[in-house]
Formats: structure tokens, C-alpha cells, sequence
């Protein structure tokens, strides 16, 4: 007896072995709704498999934050510059920790894994098209400014149709998606290191007003800018 349920807990460690280890692969790979979607699949296994537990909650937490700390790792062993990656982390886990729902805890695992995959992607070197990569780097250059579409399509030397067109295929975001992107990352680096106002971060990343930036912050990464500031 005691023998078999040695060999069916290994068992069970070793499958989500392996399903963590293809969640780590997506992300890496920047697939970010496939990333979401087998986040759920690797969450809601482990949570069948100890919901007998009365300690489902702590184990659900360590495992995320297991998993988040992993996947820090992964990205950024070989990156010159991994403080964002290493902030996110240290403000998923300690929202986390802080939490006493599974449900909430769940759903900050999904939004940690959507911001990791969207980071990987938006970062993503590998890009052929020449016209792309041009605008990907004018786009960090400039992110402050009130740049447009048409000043980015311009400076690629395409139309604006076939721009948008061209930018959706090799990053997965339209323009405008893909620059807020770009001034969310880089107001978060601002809220964690400095004690700027609000208003003056979003002005900074080239926000008009900060409702905006909020609102924006917001839809991005599923918190406020003041609550990720304070985490």
C-alpha cells in the first residue's frame, strides 16, 4: 500500500514536472494566449490534486511562487539588464502572499504569466522584417514623445495600411497596443525606483494625463499604479 502510494505521488510530480516545464517553453516562445490558456490547465491540475488539503491555499501559493521564481530565472539568466523581469516578480509574489482567496491568488498567477509572455514578446530580437525592426527600435526611442502612427510608418518609408498590417503579423499588437506596452514597462521601472507622482510618470512615458496612464496601467497588468507602486 504504502509502496503504490509512493510510486502514484512520483508519478503525479513527475506530469507536473513535465506540464510546468511546457508552460515555461510557451512563455519563452512569447505565445501569449496559448501561455494563458495552459496556465490554466497547470493550476487547475494542481488544485484537483490537493483539494483535499486543508492546506490548499498555502500549497496553491508556494507553487505559484514557485513557478513565477522559475520562470524570473529562465528569462533573465542571459539578459544584461533583468531588473523589470526581477521587480515583476518580487510584485506578483508578494500580492500573492498578501492574498487569502484562491481565487484571487489564481487569477494573479494568470495576470503574472500574461505580463512574462507579453514582456518575451514585445522584446522579441528575432524579428525578420527590416522595416519592423526599425520601428520596434524608433518606438523605444521615442516612447516619450507623442509619437503617432503615421510618424512611425513614415520613418519606415511604408503607408500607414501596409505598416499596421505589416507591425500586426511580426508582433502580435497593433500599433497603439504595442506603445503602451512599451510606456507601461518603462513607468513601472519609475513607480518601483523613484517617488515621482503619478502624474508625473505618465507625462514622462509620454501619457497625456494620468486618468489615462491609470486606466491604462490598469488594463495591462490588472492593477492600479499606485497598487503595484505599493506592493
Amino acid at each position: 500500500m504504502y509502496n503504490e502510494q509512493s510510486k502514484q505521488n512520483a508519478s503525479t510530480k513527475q506530469t507536473q514536472y513535465h506540464i510546468e516545464n511546457h508552460l515555461f517553453k510557451i512563455i519563452n516562445l512569447g505565445k501569449v494566449e496559448e501561455s494563458i490558456e495552459y496556465y490554466d490547465t497547470v493550476v487547475l491540475k494542481y488544485i484537483n490534486d490537493n483539494h483535499t488539503s486543508k492546506t490548499c491555499l498555502r500549497a496553491t501559493k508556494i507553487k505559484l511562487i514557485i513557478i513565477i521564481t522559475i520562470l524570473t530565472y529562465k528569462l533573465t539568466k542571459n539578459m544584461e539588464e533583468p531588473r523589470h523581469l526581477v521587480n515583476m516578480k518580487i510584485s506578483y509574489i508578494n500580492s500573492i502572499e498578501q492574498s487569502d482567496s484562491l481565487s484571487n491568488i489564481v487569477y494573479i498567477g494568470k495576470t503574472a504569466i500574461k505580463e512574462f509572455s507579453e514582456y518575451v514578446k514585445i522584446n522579441d530580437n528575432t524579428i525578420s522584417n527590416k522595416s519592423i525592426q526599425d520601428a520596434i527600435t524608433y518606438i523605444n526611442k521615442h516612447y516619450e514623445s507623442q509619437i503617432t502612427l503615421e510618424e512611425v510608418s513614415d520613418y519606415v518609408h511604408l503607408s500607414k495600411n501596409h505598416f499596421c498590417n505589416l507591425f500586426k503579423k511580426h508582433t502580435g499588437y497593433c500599433f497603439s497596443k504595442y506603445l503602451n506596452i512599451v510606456r507601461i514597462n518603462q513607468s513601472k521601472l519609475l513607480l518601483k525606483d523613484t517617488t515621482m507622482p503619478l502624474i508625473d510618470i505618465a507625462l514622462t512615458v509620454g501619457f497625456n494625463n494620468q486618468t489615462y496612464f491609470s486606466s491604462t496601467f490598469k488594463n495591462i497588468t490588472g492593477f492600479t499604479p499606485s497598487n503595484y507602486r505599493n506592493q
